[in-house]
């Protein structure tokens, strides 16, 4: 199996990165050893290229960044972009009128050369996930009046942040225009805290049709792909790999059938991935069909 895998996806929130939010020593040698064997290693998150890119310049090579769950694929030191799938204008004004009830929880992530932006109108002071996220991103922020008038280009996608029920009724709300196929919904829980994410993309994003097209640039299959994951938003990719590796505290569902199941973030899960599919060196449990 070693000798197929060439590239592997990691996740990085609860996956690559530890509780408090920090990659291991033992992430990194496993991840620097990959990259030696001239294994491509590729960072796929629902994080916006900007947030993502203090994680990859950890590691020696100019890695791969897929951002904001596929919509958004660069090269993390020279900043190359390498594919862009943004949401239809008119899709994201549909999305907006579905979820008015939601305004407050709502970020638009627009996207210029060389600069991001996060536009919203007001947001709930009570909303502290959201309120967190904004204050890390203070010289993006853009606020604006009405999101309907200020969108006049395809935005990347819309991004609702707050707490679990609430993000399960923007999802309830948008679900009839992903089934319609105008949009693509993935969601982001941390039920522990009580926080949830719910991105809102093109129809035809995602991280799997990011990392298709990056197997397909390489002239690789899924055969050569291992995916890493922990939560709800990394359902595709471990779909397409052939090997799949769920995190051990990843989120119900994620654990089916014919995936290999690691330790935890906490507990160097991500390397151990590595030593088993890649460096040949520890056995991982699968879980029985």
């Amino acid at each position: 199996m070693k000798n197929e895998i060439r590239l592997v996806a990691l996740d990085i929130d609860g996956t690559l990165l530890n509780s408090r939010g920090l990659v291991s020593d033992a992430n990194k040698q496993a991840v620097d050893a990959a990259l030696e064997r001239g294994v491509q290693v590729v960072l796929v998150t629902g994080r916006r290229f900007s947030m993502a890119e203090p994680i990859a310049i950890l590691f020696d090579h100019d890695l791969i960044v897929v951002a904001n769950n596929g919509a958004v694929v660069r090269t993390s030191r020279s900043h190359r972009l390498l594919y862009r799938n943004p949401l239809p204008l008119e899709a994201a004004l549909a999305v907006l009128r579905a979820t008015r009830a939601f305004r407050s929880s709502c970020v638009a992530h627009a996207e210029e050369p060389g600069f991001e932006q996060l536009v919203c109108e007001s947001i709930d002071p009570e909303n502290r996930p959201l309120q967190w996220y904004l204050n890390k991103s203070k010289e993006s922020v853009h606020q604006v009046e009405s999101l309907e008038n200020f969108l006049t280009v395809d935005p990347i996608q819309l991004m609702f942040g707050g707490n679990v029920e609430r993000m399960n009724g923007v999802v309830g709300a948008v679900e009839p225009l992903a089934r319609k196929g105008q949009v693509r919904v993935t969601k982001t829980e941390y039920l522990h805290r009580d926080v949830s994410i719910v991105d809102v993309l093109s129809p035809s994003s995602g991280k799997a049709v990011a990392l298709d097209f990056l197997l397909q640039q390489s002239q690789w299959t899924h055969k050569n792909l291992m995916a890493v994951g922990d939560n709800h938003n990394d359902h595709d990719m471990l779909e397409l790999a052939t090997v799949a590796v769920v995190m051990g505290q990843s989120v119900e569902g994620l654990k089916t059938a014919g995936r290999y199941v690691t330790a935890s973030n906490d507990e160097n899960g991500v390397a151990q991935a590595i030593e088993r599919f890649v460096l040949d060196r520890k056995p991982l449990s699968v879980n029985p069909s």
